[in-house]
């Protein structure tokens, strides 16, 4: 059951899309006909979804959107959106071939650019994450640079965001890299290569503050 919330704007040009258990308020989606989509027991609030191509999947289910722009352009790419994740603010760009953007449960977004293109490229964020606002996250420069032979040299690499991790406000996150479980990211950190588990790293050039830490939701309040 589609339970309506004031109005949608909801242009569904595939029969086939699955949405059920949904609150919606002023959301668009446009999909072609090849294309499997499903939407269940979701929030969605001012949003939009746009597929372009074909045997493209898109799964969220049972998750939060808000003020967010999905686009995906290309074929057989994937945006998996897992169970209890809290997507506000989010711009997500896929576009290529077998391009693919997972999030896990109960991960968080305050605000988030998310952007794969090319071919055969993943973007996987871990579950229990908590990103700040003004999150950036390419897994692509978006367009090719060439040396002096005519040779690509900036290919898309895929990025690996573990478990638990702890994303400061206007953080940049570059392709390649693999951000381990229970890491603190700073704010402001253009992070372009590899963070160990449990540490804190910030500034650009990204540097180690600590080591061997925990970080929790709750903030102790000394009496």
């Amino acid at each position: 059951m589609i339970k309506i919330i004031n109005y949608v704007i909801c242009k569904v040009l595939n029969p086939s899309i699955s949405l059920k258990g949904i609150n919606l308020y002023n959301f668009w989606i446009r999909a072609g006909k090849s294309n499997d989509v499903s939407l269940i027991s979701n929030k969605i609030y001012k949003s939009r979804l746009n597929i372009v191509g074909s045997r493209n999947r898109v799964n969220i289910n049972n998750t939060l959107v808000s003020d967010s722009i999905i686009s995906i352009t290309g074929n057989e790419n994937t945006l998996n959106v897992e169970e209890g994740v809290k997507l506000r603010k989010a711009t997500i760009t896929i576009r290529g071939n077998n391009c693919e953007v997972e999030i896990k449960q109960n991960t968080t977004f305050a605000s988030v650019r998310i952007v794969n293109v090319g071919t055969d490229n993943k973007i996987l964020i871990g579950q229990n994450c908590l990103f700040s606002d003004y999150i950036e996250i390419w897994g692509s420069d978006t367009h090719a640079i060439f040396d002096k032979n005519n040779k690509w040299i900036n290919k898309e690499r895929p990025i690996s965001i573990g478990d638990n991790v702890w994303v400061g406000s206007h953080v940049k996150i570059l392709k390649g890299v693999t951000v381990a479980d229970g890491a603190i990211l700073g704010m402001g950190s253009m992070i372009t290569k590899d963070v160990s588990e449990r540490v804190i790293v910030a500034g650009t050039p990204l540097r180690v503050i600590k080591e061997d830490i925990n970080w929790s939701l709750d903030y102790p309040i000394q009496e």
